[in-house]
Order: structure tokens, then sequence, then C-alpha cells
């Protein structure tokens, strides 16, 4: 197998297209079909399927990238490694995180992080944490950020930052509160039932802390791994959500809902999860430094 061939093969897939491809790399597109052409002949398979729209990967060139993408990634990480100080930010940067991650704390970060480093491709897999977790087991994303810890003997976590969480309802329902752990279960079951993630898969479920000052879980009216939905739920139905408090501060301030006063403050950690004995590449360890200061958390709006 030919090297050159396989990085034309790898570019047209991340590309899409033989034309896009060929102006990127600087070669005609002709030459570029017959490069992949040849490493399709050599290997006796078929990695595009051609239609006069284009081209598609077939089952086996989606796997073919995959590994492809791996072994070009650590080309690029060896060159770095050689160049020392001289290394630059560029190529993808792949992390995983929940919806709600992305939208309130991701997203300006990653807009900071092209702004100073142009040539870096954010690419962002969004799901829960077992689905971060398992595209970080096939090397699909360099890291995780998400705050339940999922018992996988080859990901190793740190905590990244430390959120505070926050009681919310609607103001309506928010007359005569009690701020006692007795009164708060009662105040759960007249409100509606307590608005939940889907927790029982996992081997720590974000609320535990406070579900163990009510002696157990109360009242379920609605489950969703969404914490956007939950909230939505919420503003819309009734019952009692546990959310980040930087997701609820707009409505909290325009009156959209109401936080219940507990009589302590809860917070939980932001968990940072990758691959046990893998360094961070330069891209990610340059992205992950933008989250220095932690009152930038605190201080962090809901989108409007």
């Amino acid at each position: 197998m030919e090297l050159n061939h396989l990085y034309y093969f790898h570019e047209v897939a991340q590309s899409g297209s033989f034309t896009e491809a060929a102006r990127r790399l600087h070669v005609s597109q002709s030459a570029l079909s017959k490069a992949v052409a040849r490493l399709e002949e050599s290997e006796g398979v078929e990695l595009f399927t051609r239609t006069k729209k284009g081209v598609t990967l077939t089952s086996l060139g989606q796997e073919v990238f995959k590994r492809s993408r791996m072994i070009f990634e650590t080309v690029h990480d060896i060159q770095h490694a050689c160049r020392g100080t001289h290394a630059t930010c560029e190529g993808y940067l792949r992390l995983g995180a929940s919806d709600h991650v992305i939208n309130y704390l991701l997203l300006d970060r990653l807009a900071a992080l092209v702004k100073a480093h142009p040539r870096v491709v954010p690419s962002v897999f969004n799901g829960g944490p077992n689905e971060v977790a398992a595209s970080i087991l096939r090397e699909e994303a360099e890291f995780g950020l998400f705050f339940t810890q999922i018992n996988l003997p080859q990901l190793a976590y740190e905590p990244f930052f430390e959120i505070e969480m926050a009681v919310v309802c609607q103001p309506r329902l928010l007359k005569n509160p009690k701020p006692t752990f007795r009164g708060f279960r009662k105040f759960i079951e007249e409100a509606g039932g307590y608005v939940s993630s889907i927790g029982t898969q996992y081997q720590h479920h974000p609320s535990a802390s406070l579900i163990g000052y009510l002696g157990g879980f109360p009242p379920v009216s609605f489950e969703c791994n969404s914490q956007e939905a939950q909230k939505n739920f919420v503003k819309s139905v009734g019952g009692v959500a546990y959310l980040a408090r930087f997701m609820v501060e707009k409505e909290l301030k325009e009156g959209e809902l109401a936080e219940y006063p507990l009589p302590r403050r809860f917070s939980i950690d932001l968990l940072l999860a990758r691959r046990k004995g893998r360094p961070l590449s330069l891209n990610a360890a340059t992205f992950l430094n933008l989250f220095k200061e932690p009152e930038d958390l605190a201080n962090r709006r809901s989108p409007s």
C-alpha cells in the first residue's frame, strides 16, 4: 500500500469531494482520482460509492477513513514533537460533551480558540456520558466533559470545575417555601414531582448528594437525558428540577423560573475524561487552558 495514495483517500473522505480535496492539495482532480483508484485496486476493495451527485464512503471506506485519520493525526503529533517549541495549533480538536455543556460553556471558548488559532477545526461529539465515553474509547474524541462518571477501566477522570446547582420550579408554585429538606420533599410532591435525568444506568447519579438529604428518590414526573428538555418541561408543565445554575440564570433573572431556598448550597464537579496513559495533544491542552479562570463559569449567562 502506497502511503501517498492512502493520504489522498483520507483527504477526499475528509472533504467529501474529489474537487474540494484536489483544491486543498493543489493537485489535479484526475491525478487525485487515479491515486485513490490505485489504492482500491491494490487492495481489491471499493472505498467510495461514486454517483453523479458525488461520492460517499462505503462501510469499509468508513472504517479505513477512521484508521487513516488516526495514522495522519499521529504523524501530525510526531511533527509537533520534533518541532518542539515551534509547534502550532492546527488540525482537528476532537471532544465530546452533553448538549448543555456545549451550548452554555464551550461555544464561546471554541470561538476564542479558533480566533487565536484559525487552522484549528473543532469537532464536537454531542451525547450523554455513556455515549461520550464510548466515543473516547473509539478514539473519535480525545476527551470528554460531563458530570457523571462512567465506570470504565480504560478511562481516567479528573475534576475540571466545580459547578453550582440550583433547584428550580415555576414561580407560581413557590408561595410559602420551607427551607428544610423535609419541607422540600413535600414541596416536590405538591409541585408535580421531580424532573430527573435518566440515571439508573450510571454508577453515580448527578443529584445523588441532594437525594441523600431527602432520604430517597422523590416521586418522578418526567425523565430525560437532556438538561435543556428538563428545564423546558418545568417551565411549560411544572415539577421541580435540579440543574446547573449557569443554565437557569437568565430564567431566574427574568422571572420565568424561581429557585427553591434549600438549607444549603449544592455543587457538582464537571469531569474531564480521557483514555488512561494518553497525553493531551497541543490543540486539546491549548483549549483546556482557556478555562483556567473558574470565575468565568460563575459569571456565564444563558444564551438568549
